[in-house]
């Protein structure tokens, strides 16, 4: 199952629903449009992680989900990415398990 919510023309977050369970129940995958942000500065990029937050706050709120995961790759990305998933754990359900990668880190929650 795949759910997409836009936030913009260009900017947008799947939810895909996992059907065999690997390591998490969810797998949350943001997709961006640089030139976006580019084009018109920070303001933009905040105004579009206010709308990630504000949307992955409603997935956990209306699924409830047991498990998902997302991950992320350069600087202010990970840093963004960090300070969503400290306001996650404010809820107290979830468990975090951050994992550098290769490339980027990747945020793991399990509820509690």
């Amino acid at each position: 199952m795949i759910r997409q919510h836009d936030i913009n023309n260009f900017n947008c977050v799947f939810f895909y629903k996992l059907t065999y369970k690997i390591t998490h129940d969810w797998y949350i995958a943001f997709q961006k449009d640089e030139s976006d942000i580019k084009d018109n500065s920070v303001k933009i990029g905040l105004q579009i992680f206010a709308a990630v937050e504000r949307i992955v706050t409603s997935f956990i709120t209306q699924e409830k989900p047991e498990s998902f995961s997302f991950t992320g790759t350069g600087k202010t990305r990970i840093k963004l990415y960090d300070l969503l998933a400290r306001k996650i754990l404010k809820s107290g359900k979830y468990e975090l398990d951050k994992e550098n990668l290769l490339q980027g880190s990747k945020w793991s929650f399990e509820k509690k």
